[in-house]
């Protein structure tokens, strides 16, 4: 039960993780987007 308690901290850190940098890198798209607007329409 410990080492299954181990793998569950481990995947929800891991999941935190990757959760947490996909939402620094969505908000860093949407800054840059409004730093360099699109001229192409």
């Amino acid at each position: 039960m410990n080492s299954l308690n181990a793998a569950l901290e481990v995947t929800g850190i891991g999941m935190t993780g990757i959760f947490l940098f996909m939402l620094i890198f969505f908000i860093a798209i949407k800054l840059i987007d409004r730093f360099f607007p699109s001229e192409e329409n």
